[in-house]
């Protein structure tokens, strides 16, 4: 059995993670749960991301610059070294929503078998 995507990311942009996943009468407690984990999940990626996009030196001026907490800051220097944020978080959001859809499809799948 290959690798199929079930899910198309494009058709996956403004629909709720919930309803896809089938939760929307879970209870709110639950669905805060959720989605913490998810943001971090995603988070952890995002900074993953930007730290390979760094040379050398300059992760250690990004390093710095994350201890100020200043996030103007940070974005300016990331957009000094022409790293878009904003594209990065919106690129591993939609990649994780995309992977957790289709593991959920492939587990419904798998039950069937």
């Amino acid at each position: 059995m290959g690798s199929q995507q079930v899910y198309d990311p494009a058709d996956l942009w403004d629909k709720d993670i919930f309803t896809l996943l089938g939760l929307e009468n879970a209870p709110e407690d639950k669905k805060k749960e959720i989605l913490d984990n998810m943001t971090k999940t995603i988070n952890n990626r995002v900074m993953a991301r930007v730290l390979d996009m760094l040379d050398d030196e300059s992760l250690k001026t990004f390093d710095q610059l994350l201890g100020t907490n200043d996030d103007q800051q940070i974005n300016d220097f990331l957009k000094s070294k022409e790293v878009d944020l904003m594209e990065v978080t919106a690129q591993e959001a939609l990649l994780y929503k995309t992977e957790i859809l289709n593991l959920g499809k492939a587990d419904d799948n798998a039950a069937k078998e």
